[in-house]
């Protein structure tokens, strides 16, 4: 409403200043005519005034010139002082012409154009005043006519005036009258030109300018999704090349608020009893604090984020004073809004986005949409996380159970020597029965090069040269023929390891048969302690029956479940 009365008063003050600009105008451009009349009537006056030798006449008609171009040319003098001394002028000059030529020579003119000049350019109180004055002026002049014809007064400088002279005066009298009114609706329509104009060029001027903000505020829109949508993926590009939890909670936090500038940004994870939303990173001191005090909101009962991890959706609050579930933390006195975003992982809530402002009503569609992303594109790098080191811990798991096979089985590998040194000098191989030692590895022309499976070292390829610089080529050569030679070698462990169980299970094959042969309790029991005792090397063995006397066979009575 208020918008509207001041668009209103800007319209009316515009109209007046439109229409007082043409008064203006059009004043100059007569007051310039009007001197040029002068010029021509003071030319004719003074040569008339200085042949007769009337100086006092051409003192006055002087005077009269010089104050009129002040009123002209006075261009620092106020409109109205203008205005009412031109009119004046007019009356003047009619009042002296009617005197001197009668009532139809040039004053009856001056009188029409000064009773005109008032209407057209005066306010309503000041035309009033001013063909009040002038028809005063006109009736003075005839009354003085009149009297003169009728021999009342006698004057030489009136000419004659007959009873006719005057009825035709009160006829051009009334004729002024309806020439005045005719002139007022020439000067209202005019007016009402003007300020049809002027509502025409301010609805355009208008309607240009509301077209201009429309558009104005379309592309500060654009421009603000646009950068909000480059913000955006700028924030998601980052957090999904994160490889570590305890990087992504910082990496997060830092993003947002470098990018957004929020009050406050938390991450919370439930704990393992999922009873509990532990926040794990924020932004500022404040945030710090809480997360080293283990600030935790009870899900489902306390606080946004309690809800949130509880239900699995979003949850906006544009003014927290009055939101009940909003939690009221005193370490966060400023907080007039908040927002908080459910974080899945395999479609299980484990935690919650919760950003919080000093202002209300923050969190529009535009601002929603992009937290929302970025929450999901955190939850998406959190599960990748988790994914990699499960399958990290069950390598991690399995390699450590083939290093441990691997050490073991080594461990009881019967070998015939630790190795063999070949001297390439005398040709002559021999072999190794005295363990490693560092003493051995101290010269500077000598690599070692650990020969490895599943990370343990099984053995150890050392060649010396006869330069302490060695190619990288040849390095090279030699890493790679020491991993083949880890695979031969397991392989061949492995072989041998298959030939020995063959021959223990044919060992037990022959014993086992041997055993069967016997053809009585006592032969198959000797035989067995024998032959097992023989096969697996033990120091002793023995095979025995029981006394079933002994036995309560109540103890067997029920059948087993």
């Amino acid at each position: 409403m208020t918008n509207q009365t001041n668009q209103s008063d800007q319209l009316t003050a515009a109209r007046y200043t439109d229409f007082n600009q043409f008064q203006e105008m059009i004043l100059s451009k007569l007051l310039n005519g009007f001197a040029l009349v002068l010029l021509g009537n003071y030319s004719v006056g003074a040569f008339l005034t200085l042949q007769q030798n009337q100086i006092t006449a051409f003192t006055l008609i002087t005077l009269y010139l010089v104050a009129n171009f002040v009123l002209i040319f006075g261009q620092g003098l106020p409109y109205t002082v203008r205005t009412i001394g031109l009119i004046v002028s007019l009356l003047l000059m009619s009042a002296v012409s009617t005197w001197y030529l009668g009532i139809f020579a040039l004053g009856a003119l001056l009188f029409t154009l000064a009773l005109q000049t008032a209407i057209f350019f005066l306010s309503n109180l000041q035309q009033r005043i001013m063909l009040g004055l002038s028809f005063i002026v006109f009736v003075i002049t005839i009354g003085v006519a009149a009297a003169d014809t009728q021999n009342l007064i006698v004057t030489a400088a009136l000419p004659g005036y007959s009873p006719q002279n005057l009825a035709v005066a009160e006829t051009y009298l009334i004729l002024n009258i309806m020439l005045i009114m005719l002139f007022l609706g020439i000067k209202n329509q005019v007016i009402n030109t003007i300020q049809n104009s002027t509502l025409a060029q301010y609805n355009l001027v208008t309607q240009q300018e509301l077209m201009e903000k429309t558009i104005f505020d379309r592309t500060m829109q654009i421009e603000h999704q646009a950068n909000l949508f480059e913000t955006t993926l700028a924030v998601t590009t980052q957090i999904s090349a994160i490889t570590d939890k305890q990087e992504l909670y910082k990496k997060t936090v830092e993003l947002i608020s470098d990018s957004f500038g929020f009050y406050h940004i938390g991450i919370f994870i439930l704990d393992r009893r999922q009873d509990y939303a532990v926040l794990v990173a924020s932004n500022g001191e404040t945030g710090q604090q809480m997360v080293s005090a283990g600030h935790r909101l009870r899900k489902g009962q306390v606080g946004i984020v309690g809800h949130v991890t509880a239900s699995g959706t979003a949850k906006i609050s544009s003014a927290t004073a009055n939101d009940p579930i909003h939690y009221k933390n005193p370490l966060l006195p400023l907080t007039q809004s908040e927002a908080a975003f459910p974080l899945r992982s395999e479609g299980k809530v484990f935690g919650a986005l919760d950003i919080q402002s000093t202002a209300p009503n923050v969190f529009a569609e535009s601002i929603t949409r992009a937290l929302e992303t970025i929450a999901n594109q955190f939850s998406s790098t959190y599960q990748q996380i988790e994914l990699e080191t499960q399958l990290k811990k069950a390598l991690s798991d399995q390699t450590y159970q083939l290093r441990q096979e691997t050490a073991r089985t080594w461990k009881k590998q019967p070998l015939p020597s630790l190795g063999y040194l070949y001297r390439a000098e005398t040709d002559e191989i021999e072999k190794i029965h005295e363990p490693l030692n560092q003493e051995s590895r101290a010269a500077e022309n000598v690599i070692e090069i650990p020969i490895q499976r599943y990370g343990v070292t099984i053995s150890v390829l050392r060649v010396a040269f006869t330069t302490a610089q060695v190619p990288l080529d040849i390095q090279k050569m030699l890493a790679d023929a020491a991993y083949r030679i880890s695979t031969a070698l397991e392989n061949a462990r492995l072989l041998e390891e298959l030939r020995y169980r063959a021959g223990r299970e044919q060992l037990i094959n022959d014993t086992t048969a041997l055993i069967r042969s016997s053809t009585n309790v006592d032969q198959i029991l000797k035989t067995a302690a024998v032959q097992l005792s023989s096969v697996i090397g033990a120091k002793e063995t023995s095979i025995q029956l029981m006394d079933l006397n002994t036995v309560d066979f109540d103890y067997f009575s029920e059948e087993p479940e």
